[in-house]
């Protein structure tokens, strides 16, 4: 999304559209980043591992 903000070219749709993201990997992020910070691919194939 940021990508096409920037340039105003439309990008596809981006992969964390269809990544499940674990309770437990989510309450790793502090309430202060919530909503705002990225979780990338290879924390979310890590968790998926671990869980």
């Amino acid at each position: 999304m940021e990508m096409e903000r920037a340039t105003g070219v439309q990008q596809p749709p981006c992969w964390c559209t269809q990544a499940t993201f674990s309770a437990a990997l989510l309450s790793q992020i502090s309430e202060a980043t919530r909503n705002k910070a990225c979780i990338c691919a290879d924390c979310v194939k890590t968790s998926q591992r671990a869980g």
